[in-house]
């Protein structure tokens, strides 16, 4: 047992994850801290396509990807493009996504998934229903699209495979597609949907009404950039860091949630540890005046990105960029969106538009890190989730919570440790 409740826990990160976290933290009866350098939800959670997938969504390395690397390495408006000035850096963990992609890991991987998607909305409403934050979510299902007939049949076979875990996917010919999405044009060999997909109409409004939940309850909160973690004598943890305003910060705690997304690496690398992140820069488009008739988000295949219809329009996000932490957005990847989304849906309004790029925390087996650090006591991880932060925020929070209390967390968190690379 890491401790009893009533004792003091910093959770580093104000995105869904650390939020989710802090707040069953605090319910648990913790005194709870977060600490980051922004507002919260306005990382990677202010952007996203507002999913919450709750049967099996599979790995991105998949059976095949190998074959695709070359083009993804010259084609910088590919659905997942690799910099070529940045490959030299990327290597190790694309040698490692290779490796995921085998058969037999790929399957192992979307079954470890598969235990935490499948319990997604459950660990979502109580805390959305706590914080009157329910009206936010959607259960439409989704829509899968596709532009071509060898994706579509690629499609169906895998579909089979996630149906053995318990997916509910249903296949849709060209000609009902109109049915979910009256306004798409015919340009699309068929589609899956999936009936137990919901969706959040604005994922910054969720993540602010559960951190201001966690207030209420009275949890701890503030904007400081975390520069340095330290542990110290007697099990106590030492947290570094810099105000907003410029000024020394520094916590000590004998709890430590280091779930900062994309930043989580750099932060424990003083202390040893080496976990093979990198970022999947995501890309969006808002159009605030395109209210096209979808009733359901509708996602392409081969264009990887979802189109949302969300409180303040029609959101258009997704695509893979894998650039790092510090080269400037790439403006060809929402114009590569955009292009694609106009041939979808004819006379798209676009007025207003506005552009975002956020940096999804990935690692190569599409897997996050859940839990405790093995050789450093009350330390924890909770970061890593790629395209499925929103949809595991909930569930992460819930898997820590009860690891840092002492309890046994409901799902398996072997497949999830800090050290399986």
């Amino acid at each position: 047992m890491q401790g009893s409740a009533g004792g003091r826990v910093v959770v580093i990160g104000a995105g869904i994850v650390g939020v989710a976290t802090a707040l069953q933290l605090r319910q648990k009866g913790w005194e709870t801290i977060i600490l980051d350098r922004q507002e919260p939800g306005m990382a990677c959670s202010f952007g996203n396509a507002g999913m919450i997938a709750n049967d099996v969504v599979p790995p991105v390395a998949a059976p095949g990807i190998l074959a695709k690397v070359p083009g993804y390495l010259m084609d910088g408006e590919a659905p997942l493009a690799m910099r070529l000035r940045y490959l030299p850096q990327l290597l190790p963990w694309l040698y490692r996504f290779v490796r995921a992609s085998r058969r037999e890991t790929y399957e192992r991987n979307t079954r470890a998934l598969a235990t935490l998607l499948t319990r997604t909305q459950r660990a979502y409403e109580p805390l959305m229903a706590a914080a009157g934050a329910g009206d936010l979510l959607r259960s439409t299902g989704a829509l899968q699209v596709f532009e071509t007939v060898t994706a579509f049949d690629g499609a169906r076979r895998d579909a089979d495979f996630r149906r053995s875990l318990g997916a509910n996917i249903e296949e849709v010919a060209a000609y009902e597609i109109p049915q979910f999405a009256k306004d798409l044009a015919p340009v699309f060999s068929g589609a899956l949907y999936r009936p137990d997909i919901a969706y959040v109409r604005d994922p910054l409004a969720l993540t602010t009404a559960l951190h201001s939940l966690y207030l209420e309850l009275g949890g701890a909160s503030h904007r400081v950039e975390v520069e340095r973690l330290e542990h110290r004598i007697g099990k106590r943890w030492g947290v570094m860091g810099r105000t907003s305003e410029g000024s020394d910060a520094a916590f000590e705690t004998e709890t430590l949630v280091v779930a900062g997304g994309a930043w989580s690496t750099g932060l424990l690398r003083g202390l040893g540890l080496r976990i093979p992140l990198d970022t999947e820069r995501g890309y969006h488009v808002m159009l605030p005046h395109a209210r096209p008739d979808l009733r359901l988000p509708v996602s392409t295949a081969e264009g990887a990105f979802y189109l949302t219809p969300m409180n303040g329009g029609l959101r258009l996000a997704g695509t893979v960029e894998m650039a790092g932490l510090s080269r400037p957005p790439d403006p060809r990847r929402p114009e590569a969106i955009l292009r694609r989304a106009r041939r979808f849906l004819p006379g798209l309004d676009e007025r207003d538009a506005s552009t975002w790029m956020g940096f999804r925390p990935s690692l190569p087996d599409s897997l996050p890190v859940i839990g405790p650090v093995t050789g450093l006591p009350g330390l924890f991880v909770a970061f890593g989730h790629g395209h499925l932060g929103l949809s595991l925020g909930a569930i992460t929070g819930k898997l820590v919570a009860q690891a840092v209390s002492g309890e046994a967390p409901e799902v398996d968190l072997a497949p999830f440790r800090h050290d399986r690379f």
